[in-house]
């Protein structure tokens, strides 16, 4: 019974972590540098007028590729 559950955690996990999702008949690969893209457009969009989480874990995700994030910088300093 347990090796089982493990088998279905397991297989749960691999589905979780693909980087492939499934839409119908169609295909569509996970693509990071278009998913950070549109993150800064809508950060750009609102002027970084999120929460304190929104704004650090987005920062975090931005630098990560190397993408310009001091609005997000400037925009905690006024916070604090």
């Amino acid at each position: 019974m347990k090796r089982s559950i493990f088998i279905v955690m397991a297989l749960f996990v691999l589905i979780l972590i693909s980087p492939t999702v499934y839409s119908g008949n169609e295909t569509i690969q996970y693509d990071n540098g278009m998913a950070l893209e549109w993150l800064s457009e809508k950060l750009e969009a609102n002027d970084w007028n999120y929460a304190v989480e929104t704004i650090s874990w987005s920062i975090l995700a931005l630098a990560s590729e190397g993408m310009d994030y001091s609005k997000g910088v400037t925009k905690l300093q006024e916070i604090k």
